[in-house]
């Protein structure tokens, strides 16, 4: 699997350690937005030493192709971070199947970048480079923009999943969300 891709908007990249400061201030300017929804973090998250340490070991999982963060970033602003894709969780053999988790930079919501990203991610390089068949989401029930892009490619409701994380020292229940990716 490459580092670069591009989609007719986009760029996805794999970045190395030496993008620190440029996650690190795409988390930082996203703070309120993202801990909303996220686990809590721990307490030197927001520093350069924990993305350049977190993006090393990133780039390794990638590497032993148990783990892939995608950063999103316009072609016509090709400096910015403008959200993330995740794939983890990914299990072979009779599975085939992992998890996806995404997050877009509060600016650019609404514009249709998530799902041009994981339209192409899902079919042109989960499903095809990796084998594929069963990726699951899980969403907040309220995440009302998240499960309006899983339903534009396809996803299908499969149910609540109760208690299924803790945030903000409170147990939320999600809405379990898969497609299916044939070959």
């Amino acid at each position: 699997m490459d580092l670069i891709y591009n989609t007719a908007r986009l760029t996805l990249r794999i970045l190395h350690s030496t993008y620190a400061q440029d996650v690190c201030d795409f988390y930082k300017k996203n703070r309120d937005t993202f801990e909303a929804v996220e686990p809590p973090r721990i307490p030197n998250f927001y520093t350069i030493d924990f993305h350049r340490s977190n993006l090393s070991n990133e780039y390794n999982e990638f590497i032993q192709g148990k783990y892939i963060r995608f950063y999103l970033f316009e072609q016509k602003k090709p400096e910015t971070i403008i959200g993330s894709v995740c794939f983890n969780a990914f299990r072979h053999g009779c599975f085939q199947s992992c998890v996806v988790g995404y997050k877009m930079d509060q600016d650019y919501c609404n514009l249709g970048y998530m799902t041009e990203c994981l339209d192409y991610t899902i079919h042109q390089l989960i499903a095809k480079e990796y084998g594929i068949h069963r990726i699951e989401a899980m969403v907040l029930p309220n995440n009302y923009s998240s499960i309006q892009v899983l339903s534009k490619l396809g996803f299908e409701n499969e149910g609540i999943t109760r208690d299924y994380a803790k945030l903000n020292g409170i147990w939320c229940d999600h809405l379990r969300y898969s497609i299916l990716v044939y070959q």
